[in-house]
């Protein structure tokens, strides 16, 4: 089994499951400074980005209202965050961003 040979006290399977959209996204630069760039093609309408810190808060919150987005990072400590690009309860795509100063 999965476990076997490491004690587990809590395992939690998040997600086995994957959309097959293409999405044709693009997230640049990263790791990122100051401001983080999304680009999409082929995204329907009520698409939000959602940013996490390491630790799971949602930091930023953005509806896509074009193709084009930026999400400000400046204010945010250096470190990992997953940005999580969602429509209708459904994770379109996750990345794993770095933030530096």
């Amino acid at each position: 089994t999965l476990t076997q040979g490491f004690h587990q006290t809590k395992l939690s399977v998040i997600s086995i499951g994957e959309l097959l959209i293409d999405a044709g996204i693009k997230v640049y630069p990263n790791p990122a400074v100051q401001t983080l760039n999304i680009e999409t093609t082929n995204l329907g309408t009520d698409v939000w980005l959602n940013l996490y810190s390491s630790n799971g808060k949602l930091v930023r919150q953005k509806k896509m209202l074009s193709a084009e987005e930026q999400i400000n990072m400046e204010s945010l400590a250096e470190g990992s965050y997953l940005l999580s690009l969602e429509s209708a309860n459904t994770t379109i795509q996750t990345f794993s961003i770095i933030k530096t100063r």
